[in-house]
């Protein structure tokens, strides 16, 4: 017998010994797919899966860029929980043969599901920065009115390009002087 694989034999015989070696007719092969209420596949959703009963196992998974995840278990009953950003859905199923299995688990999301990753006190933010901007825009038109410019023409220049045409609008304005109407 060749040296080099007396440490293999070493280490199959401890696992058999110790009793983690598992025959291959009791694992199955399941995958797991989830999926959001409209059929799409959630890529990179959390998938713990643990053991009810029987000896203890637990191990936790995380679906591909297509949405799935293979493990292998042994026959038994388990708990299923998908997770996908806030929404979680949970299955209890039980592995009774060895052939390939497939679990679909589906994950109902709630369009306002985004508001627990940025919070009240982000969308509050983002509330007052859609206020100032607005703001600035009503600013440029009346300016721009006052100074005998189309004020649509420097409403639409700021609101498509932002900073720079706010930053164009200044540089401009200040040559112009402001009309008075005489009454």
């Amino acid at each position: 017998m060749n040296k080099k694989y007396i440490p293999i034999l070493i280490l199959l015989l401890m696992l058999m010994l110790t009793g983690l070696a598992s025959t291959v007719s009791a694992d199955s092969d399941v995958t797991i797919y989830v999926e959001d209420s409209n059929g799409a596949r959630l890529a990179h959703a959390k998938v713990d899966v643990t053991r009810i009963g029987g000896e203890p196992y637990s191990i936790t998974v995380y679906t591909d860029s297509s949405g799935m995840a293979d493990v292998t278990l042994e026959e038994g009953t388990y708990q299923f929980v998908a997770t996908y950003m806030y929404s979680s859905v949970s299955f209890v199923g039980e592995i009774t043969d060895p052939g390939p299995h497939t679990i679909q688990l589906v994950i109902y999301q709630s369009p306002f599901d985004f508001l627990g990753a940025i919070g009240l006190f982000g969308l509050f933010i983002i509330a007052i920065f859609i206020i100032f901007y607005l703001w600035v825009l009503v600013m440029v038109f009346k300016d721009a009115e006052a100074r005998g410019q189309s004020g649509a023409l420097w409403l639409l220049i700021v609101l498509f390009t932002n900073l720079l045409g706010l930053i164009i609008w200044f540089l401009v304005r200040g040559r112009l002087k402001k009309s008075r109407k005489k009454k």
